[in-house]
C-alpha cells in the first residue's frame, strides 16, 4: 500500500483524541514555518506546545527536523507510518529525546513518549503559542487542513 504525509493525518488525529492525548478542540496548526522549514503539525494541549514531524519512510530526516523543532515546541515527535518504524527509529528517538508515535490506515499510536524539549527558545514558543490560539484552527480541523 503507497501512503502519502497528507494521508497520515486523519488517522494520527483519530488516534491520538481516541487515546486522550489531545481534544479536538485543542489549537492546532498544519504546516508551521520555522525559517526555512516548515512544522507538519503543531498542537497546543495542556498549555504545552507539541510539534509533529510526519513521515512515511525516513524517519532519520524526521529526527533531524524534530531536533530542530525543540527550538519552538515543549514536546516533539515523529508520526511514521507503522510499516517503517524499527528498533533504530525507537532507540535514536529516545536519545534525542524525541517521541515516537506509529501511523496506521485508521488510528495511531504513542510507540514513546517525548522529553520536555532542553533546546527551546522561549520568545519563539512563545510566539507559536500565541500564533496557534490566535488562528482559531483546532485538531479537529487537522484533516482537512492536510
Amino acid at each position: 500500500m503507497k501512503i502519502a504525509e497528507n494521508e497520515m493525518v486523519k488517522p494520527l488525529v483519530k488516534g491520538l483524541i481516541d487515546q486522550g492525548f489531545w481534544s479536538d478542540r485543542d489549537p492546532a496548526l498544519s504546516e508551521v514555518p520555522l525559517g526555512r522549514k516548515r512544522i507538519d503539525i503543531v498542537v497546543c494541549c495542556r498549555q504545552k506546545v507539541i510539534a509533529i514531524e510526519l513521515k512515511v519512510r525516513d524517519w532519520r530526516r524526521a529526527l533531524y527536523q524534530s531536533f530542530i523543532n525543540q527550538l519552538v515546541a515543549d514536546h516533539v515527535y515523529v508520526a511514521i507510518w507503522e510499516k517503517c518504524v524499527s528498533e533504530d527509529l525507537l532507540r535514536e528517538a529516545k536519545e534525542l529525546g524525541i517521541g515516537v508515535i506509529s501511523v496506521s490506515a485508521e488510528t495511531a499510536l504513542e510507540l514513546h513518549p517525548a522529553k520536555r524539549a532542553e533546546l527551546t527558545c522561549k520568545t519563539q514558543r512563545e510566539n507559536i503559542y500565541d500564533f496557534l490560539h490566535i488562528s482559531q484552527k483546532r485538531v479537529g480541523d487537522l484533516p482537512s487542513l492536510a
